[in-house]
């Protein structure tokens, strides 16, 4: 044999948690192993690094929840912007054919304040009322 004796140094919190010889192998080293092919954590050490595992995962699904909502705010903002510069363009449209202030606003739902702004972006004092 080539090796009479083997030592598997590791170096975690608590300290060196394997050194032996074949044959002699560490419970919590059996239990981190074991735990790493079925995860299942049976002893202290497996435990712990179970739970400390757990708190990873916990905190990246926060953060992926976290962004998820972000994008979905981003991608709200945009569809609103976007209606409304759709309702803005039809305005724009129905004041350039003449159309009063207030069948624009009946129309796009926008305020009139709103209609006066675009009148005046392109020049047009308009028809105020219908």
């Amino acid at each position: 044999m080539l090796f009479d004796e083997i030592h598997i140094h590791t170096s975690f919190q608590k300290g060196d948690y394997s050194k032996g010889t074949i044959g002699e192998v560490d419970e919590d080293l059996k239990s981190f192993l074991n735990y790493m092919t079925t995860g299942i954590a049976d002893g202290a050490f497996a435990k712990e690094f179970d739970d400390a595992a757990q708190r990873v995962k916990s905190k990246e699904e926060d953060r992926y929840m976290t962004y998820q909502m972000d994008l979905l705010g981003r991608e709200l903002d945009g569809e609103a912007r976007g209606e409304q510069r759709g309702r803005e363009s039809i305005a724009m449209k129905m004041l350039k054919k003449g159309n009063s202030f207030d069948l624009i606003a009946e129309l796009t739902d926008l305020s009139i304040e709103r209609i006066r702004e675009l009148a005046a972006q392109i020049g047009k004092t308009g028809i105020q009322t219908a």
